[in-house]
């Protein structure tokens, strides 16, 4: 029995580095994604904040 072991658990696990591989590119693609998504976020916000600070400042320069 223990002679046939190790044979028997390298067949069993001989894909599993290549399914981890898969899943850990997963992961990062999917962290990536996450990341990009807050960044974009994060711009359009700051758009938004501009063209308000344009339109307020317009508003107080033609009240003068």
């Amino acid at each position: 029995m223990g002679s046939t072991t190790l044979a028997t658990l390298t067949k069993s696990t001989v894909g599993s580095s290549d399914d981890l591989g898969a899943l850990i590119h997963q992961l990062i693609a999917a962290a990536l994604n996450g990341s990009l998504a807050s960044i974009l976020s994060g711009q359009s916000g700051m758009d938004d904040a501009f063209v308000g600070g344009d339109q307020e400042q317009s508003d107080h320069a033609t009240r003068r």
